[in-house]
């Protein structure tokens, strides 16, 4: 009986030591230094991925699996965030587009529209970005973003569903295009809906989307994996290869220079109001909800 006890609190001396360190990560999410500023280091980033994973994906909090509907009080949240993203927007009735941009979180996306496609605007097209989405989450830390995906993807979702009922909005749909499927039967769904399709890649070499995206979490707060990186750098470019010829013209864009590499088919529109009336978008969300 002795050795056994003896036996239980060797065993117990192990789980707390190798445990400690769990307990630790627990305590920082995310790791800051002694001043208080958000850390990078490879300690940190191993702190950060625990973190990740310890965290739960907001979609677990708060839907019913039985019933397969979020709780009354998350629907009100995902319908004011869509209400605000459709208010007064222009409804196309002649010739809606919808350009897919893609590459890395932080590749100049939006920068490139704003400097080269001026006209591509908050006044003539509603934004469908995952990352505006997730920080209208209250849980959203800028941290925890892949715990807040299943989440996005069904607001992402719930959005698409009211479009051509009446009303084809223009549209940017701003991703990484890391997903290939999801992207084959987006483009198949805005053409059903009669939209002119176009895509703007901008590539960036993978060490300078990590630079950037190391730059980016100490000055946002958001964080990108390597790992999720070098994802996107592969499978992206792979995606934006299958489905170029699949789109009405498509810009592979240099995110170091913003210079043209590539472009097919047909050239983009130089303005988006042709044909377009306005009414309250956020009304006829309300409406159809």
């Amino acid at each position: 009986m002795e050795m056994l006890s003896i036996l239980k609190r060797i065993i117990f001396l192990q789980w707390l030591i190798f445990s400690a360190p769990l307990f630790a990560l627990q305590l920082i999410c995310p790791p800051r230094d002694s001043q208080g500023q958000l850390r990078i280091d490879s300690q940190a980033i191993q702190i950060l991925e625990q973190c990740i994973q310890q965290a739960p994906e907001t979609k677990s909090l708060f839907f019913n699996n039985q019933i397969h509907q979020y709780t009354p009080q998350r629907q009100q949240l995902h319908q004011q965030i869509i209400a605000d993203i459709l208010a007064n927007k222009p409804c196309q009735v002649e010739k809606p587009i919808v350009i897919f941009t893609g590459g890395f979180p932080g590749a100049g996306k939006s920068t490139y529209l704003q400097e080269k496609l001026p006209w591509v605007n908050e006044k003539t097209f509603i934004f469908i970005d995952a990352d505006a989405i997730r920080a209208k989450l209250p849980e959203y830390k800028g941290w925890n973003a892949e715990n807040t995906q299943s989440e996005v993807s069904d607001i992402v979702q719930a959005l698409l569903e009211p479009l051509g009922k009446p009303c084809k909005y223009n549209v940017v749909y701003d991703s990484t295009m890391a997903n290939l499927a999801n992207y084959q039967h987006l483009i198949h769904q805005f053409k059903d809906m009669g939209y002119q399709t176009y895509i703007v890649y901008v590539e960036t070499p993978l060490k300078v989307a990590i630079d950037r995206a190391k730059n980016r979490y100490l000055t946002t707060g958001r964080y990108v994996s390597t790992v999720y990186l070098a994802h996107i750098k592969k499978d992206g470019m792979k995606t934006f290869e299958t489905i170029k010829h699949s789109v009405d013209g498509y810009i592979l864009v240099d995110g170091q220079n913003f210079e043209t590499l590539n472009q097919g088919g047909k050239p983009l529109p130089t303005s988006a109001g042709i044909g377009s009336k306005q009414f309250n978008s956020r009304q006829e969300f309300s409406n159809n909800s």
